[in-house]
């Protein structure tokens, strides 16, 4: 817990406070859905976050995030519990696999595919269907989108992970 407080410096709370507005602009302002299709580049504030932060924080900030993100752009909806734990996953598998460890394409594929298929396609279409009743089929058009999204965020996070001005900041947390 010691080593938690030390890190929510003024500069790092800071920090995670435009990575939270980035995944809350990223989510509910920069992305496409359809129905239950959603095409966003979220994961790489997400990603951001928890690599500079690691697991805990990282899972906490994405919870905020979806909860704000909730309260501020709310279109009709409701809030869900299930997706906040999907957020609070996904940047939890984040950090486990890039905080404090080198950035290397292995790393990015095992976080990639442990985000989308695990979290998105099975998890977020579970809650779906929990959520709206919907069929399990709509898991096909789901995975057709996230076969097409693992190569792009694959090399969007190994692009975004070497930029060397992005890693001197992170450097500096």
């Amino acid at each position: 817990m010691e080593n938690l407080t030390k890190r929510l410096t003024a500069k790092n709370i800071a920090v995670m406070g435009l990575l939270l507005a980035g995944q809350i602009i990223l989510t509910n302002l920069l992305s496409y859905q359809v129905l239950t299709l959603r095409i966003s580049f979220t994961f790489i504030a997400t990603y951001l976050l928890a690599a500079w932060f690691g697991p805990l924080l990282g899972g906490i900030g994405s919870v905020l995030s979806d909860l704000l993100g909730t309260v501020l752009f709310s279109k009709g909806g409701t809030f869900f519990w299930g997706f906040s734990l999907s957020a609070f996953l996904g940047a939890f598998f984040y950090g486990l696999v890039f905080y404090k460890k080198p950035f290397t394409l292995p790393r990015i594929i095992i976080a990639v595919l442990i985000n989308v298929v695990v979290i998105d396609l099975l998890l977020n279409t579970f809650w779906l269907v929990l959520m709206y009743q919907s069929p399990w089929t709509i898991i096909y058009a789901r995975a057709i989108k996230d076969l097409i999204l693992i190569p792009i965020q694959i090399i969007l996070l190994y692009i975004v992970g070497n930029n060397k001005q992005i890693q001197r900041l992170g450097k500096r947390l």
